[in-house]
């Protein structure tokens, strides 16, 4: 499993069902809204958190590798400069998730105003579990 930096910063995401609330959300209140960008989240959580929680569900321990995303970004560059466009790809990790880079939506969050609701670390484990059931993963 690769950890981008040390696997601990926060990122935002949202399930389906917050995402629709979301959307809800935003035709309901359009003065509020309208010509700026709505940050929304469900889950505030690391990919340390996240593979944790994969790791209790799966009763089992992942082998981690850990990638600076400065040093992958500066590779991408490289490439990108060189002509190789496939450096693009390089570039997302750092973009999604180091540290100040836009992924965390916690102090920017407009939950309330349209109606998304954050889930507990327990149902947010409960998801997890009930997605690698889905799958076929140990549980």
């Amino acid at each position: 499993m690769i950890l981008y930096d040390n696997g601990t910063t926060r990122i935002s995401t949202t399930n389906v069902v917050e995402l629709g609330r979301a959307v809800v959300g935003v035709l309901e209140h359009p003065a509020e809204t309208r010509n700026k960008p709505i940050y929304v989240q469900s889950v505030r959580t690391s990919q340390l958190e996240l593979l944790e929680i994969v790791e209790r569900h799966a009763d089992a321990k992942y082998e981690r590798e850990h990638v600076d995303t400065a040093e992958r970004a500066k590779e991408g560059l490289g490439k990108i400069r060189s002509g190789d466009m496939s450096g693009v790809r390089d570039l997302f990790p750092r973009a999604i998730s180091a540290e100040g880079h836009g992924s965390d939506f916690d102090g920017r969050k407009a939950n309330a105003l349209v109606g998304v609701r954050e889930l507990s670390k327990d149902e947010l484990s409960d998801l997890v579990g009930e997605a690698m059931a889905s799958v076929g993963a140990k549980q």
